[in-house]
């Protein structure tokens, strides 16, 4: 038989945490009536998968401590007795101590109970790691295995108040009690009738044992309805401390990350506001310069309109002009063949002097026409493909330079307006000077 060396409790009855060494050859627990001898050994009695006394179980020491489980923990002795080499508790436990535990949780309204052997001695914290798990029936078939026989078990569920009657057993009973004990035999024979005898003047105890069953049951009931209260009092706490202070501070965090994304997205508004702003400006300066050549171009267009009338103009009297001529020389020839079909008689030397004279003078005048008639087509031709024309004098005077042999270039034909955008300005300011002539010895300038 195996022995206990120290027992260990946590939310056992009221006891939160308890440990208590067992360790010593005889141990005596003594104390008034209430004061837990019964709770300890009903502890030990679940501690070795055993029925607690009386009408009590474990169930009911758990309930009492408010919390949902219960731990069990005991240290046991695993040395060879003397002449002997088997340890009590065999393979795989070859350490001299070996440590038990029992858990009971709280499932579905009901309390369930679960064991554990762990070689050698363990904490509560290390036992569900480093023990192997058994169930009720494995784990008491394993403690009887290892000295815990059912005469013994029978013995240690003794209920209180009924080992004194071991007391009054004869010797030669007591000596086959003892046998049955160690000897694994059947034991307590005449547990059954000793109970009987009594059982008459135990009713009343039991009597007011069932009221103080009664009043416990109702105190659990109280117990229970204040660890809801304690349980809905400890929600509404953080119900209040949810709506008083996270709730604010979670609309503040958010309102403030949306008031920097606003800040930000205003910011990036701002900056392509000004982009905006400056390209509409820059847009601005290039209309107004856009109108202003435009304006210009339309200048220049009305003029070279208004002097494509008067070449028009001009050439039409021309034709009118060169038609008269070409009759009076057509008229011309027509007498000249009528005086040399009459043979010259009838003429006079001078009027047909007069007359080759006038003829000559026609010619010239006609190629003059034809020149002059030349040039309007050049230059009506020029206003009609867009190209710049100058007018009939400016013309006839650089012709005329030109036959003399004088170099020279109009300030149109040396100045450069190499940006495009400053084109129609410049052109407008010089409109005046376009046909200002330079010689060739003088120093060009170009404007960019």
């Amino acid at each position: 038989m195996f022995r206990l060396l120290e027992l260990e409790t946590v939310h056992w009855d009221y006891w939160r945490n308890f440990k208590l060494p067992l360790n010593a050859p005889i141990i005596t627990i003594s104390g008034p009536n209430g004061s837990g001898k019964t709770t300890l050994l009903d502890a030990l009695r679940t501690l070795l998968a055993l029925e607690c006394s009386k009408k009590r179980d474990y169930k009911r020491y758990v309930r009492r401590n408010g919390e949902d489980f219960c731990w069990l923990r005991g240290v046991i002795d695993n040395q060879r007795p003397p002449g002997s080499s088997k340890r009590p508790f065999g393979l795989p436990y070859q350490q001299d101590r070996i440590t038990l535990a029992c858990r009971i949780d709280k499932k579905g309204g009901d309390w369930n109970r679960k064991y554990w052997i762990a070689d050698g001695e363990v904490s509560l914290q290390e036992i569900e790691q480093s023990g192997e798990e058994f169930g009720v029936r494995d784990y008491q078939r394993i403690l009887h295995s290892a000295g815990l026989s059912p005469a013994i078990a029978r013995v240690l569920s003794l209920e209180q108040g009924q080992t004194d009657k071991l007391c009054e057993l004869s010797a030669k009973e007591l000596l086959n009690l003892v046998f049955d004990v160690f000897g694994d035999k059947e034991v307590l024979e005449r547990y059954q009738e000793a109970r009987h005898h009594q059982e008459h003047t135990a009713r009343e105890l039991d009597a007011v044992q069932n009221q103080l069953e009664a009043l416990g049951n109702n105190l659990e009931k109280h117990e229970l309805k204040v660890n809801r209260y304690r349980e809905w009092q400890h929600l509404n706490d953080e119900r209040t401390e949810l709506f008083s202070e996270k709730r604010p501070r979670l609309e503040h965090y958010l309102l403030q990350r949306e008031a920097e994304n606003a800040g930000r997205t205003l910011q990036t508004q701002r900056r392509e506001w000004r982009t905006k702003c400056a390209e509409l400006q820059k847009k601005q300066l290039e209309l107004q310069v856009e109108q202003q050549a435009l304006e210009a171009a339309q200048l220049r267009r009305q003029a070279a309109q208004e002097s494509e009338q008067n070449q028009q103009r001009a050439l039409n009297e021309l034709n009118r002009e060169l038609g008269n001529w070409e009759a009076i020389v057509k008229q011309h020839e027509r007498l000249l063949q009528q005086a040399d079909a009459a043979g010259g008689q009838t003429a006079d030397a001078r009027e047909i002097e007069r007359l080759e004279g006038e003829r000559a003078n026609l010619l010239v005048r006609i190629a003059e026409l034809s020149r002059q008639q030349s040039q309007f087509d050049e230059m009506l031709e020029n206003l009609a493909a867009g190209r710049r024309t100058d007018p009939a004098d400016v013309a006839a005077f650089r012709q005329a330079l030109n036959q003399a042999g004088i170099a020279h270039d109009l300030l149109s034909d040396v100045i450069e307006i190499a940006d495009a955008s400053w084109q129609p300005a410049v052109e407008a300011v010089l409109a005046p000077f376009a046909h200002l002539y330079c010689w060739r010895r003088a120093v060009t300038q170009s404007m960019r």
